[in-house]
């Protein structure tokens, strides 16, 4: 008779605990699905915020310098001052002509002075990989002549740029006149690497590129595009918000 009274009077208790586990589950099945639409929701309109405002980004921020085609792909290019040489300012790796917007009025008081977009970056189109510092050479050569700026050429190399800079003075010496290292990499940091390493390392390149692109396309660089690029390039602090913005925007 005991038992079957204990029995009795466990039972509201039993359910109890099985309505409170079949409400734990169902707030964790919909919790679940919320962070399920929110993951599929964002990209969407990330992407659609994207497409949306895209289009205009031509319009708003028009190229400050001149698009010149160079066999196949347009390469932007800017100049100020006048005078000769001719100052060509080549940036690091990753970084667009905007990057010296601090620097380049100041030689333009001297002489003419010009930055410009590798290929990739900026308003510059893409090249054909893999990059390396002969094919950049080569670009920026024609770049230089079928914008009609004659040598003779002093060249400034900022961090990889210092490799370009040289590798154009190795295939146009009689063009260049000086050479500025600006805290350029040394070539002997880096290790002897084959050829297949090489590729490897552009390959690698190419991908970061393409991760940045998924970024872009997903308006992540848009939103965030002024405290990321100073929190990962402390540089970038001396430049306008204006100026950063449209570095990061125009960064392909």
């Amino acid at each position: 008779m005991m038992s079957t009274i204990s029995s009795l009077s466990d039972a509201p208790v039993a359910m109890r605990d099985h309505q409170h586990k079949r409400g734990c589950l169902f707030y964790v099945k919909r919790g679940l699905l919320a962070v399920i639409i929110l993951l599929v929701a964002l990209p969407v309109l990330g992407f659609t915020y994207q497409a949306i405002m895209a289009p205009g980004d031509a319009e708003r921020y028009p190229p400050i310098g001149q698009m010149i085609d160079v066999g196949g792909h347009q390469l932007h290019i800017y100049c100020e001052g006048e005078g000769s040489p001719t100052v060509v300012l080549e940036g690091g790796a990753g970084v667009a002509a905007l990057s010296w917007h601090l620097t380049q009025p100041l030689i333009a008081e001297h002489t003419r002075v010009c930055a410009y977009d590798r290929a990739g970056l900026g308003w510059s189109e893409l090249g054909t990989p893999p990059y390396t510092p002969e094919s950049t050479a080569r670009d920026l050569h024609t770049l230089l002549s079928n914008a009609g700026i004659a040598p003779p050429y002093v060249l400034v190399g900022h961090s990889v740029g210092g490799k370009h800079i040289r590798m154009f003075t190795e295939l146009y010496p009689d063009e260049v006149v000086g050479l500025v290292f600006d805290d350029a990499r040394h070539e002997s940091a880096d290790p002897v690497r084959t050829q297949a390493e090489y590729e490897a390392d552009s390959a690698a390149y190419e991908a970061g590129l393409n991760f940045y692109r998924v970024l872009r396309d997903l308006g992540v660089v848009r939103l965030f595009a002024v405290p990321l690029s100073r929190s990962m390039a402390p540089s970038m602090n001396y430049l306008p918000d204006d100026v950063v913005y449209r570095l990061a925007l125009f960064e392909v």
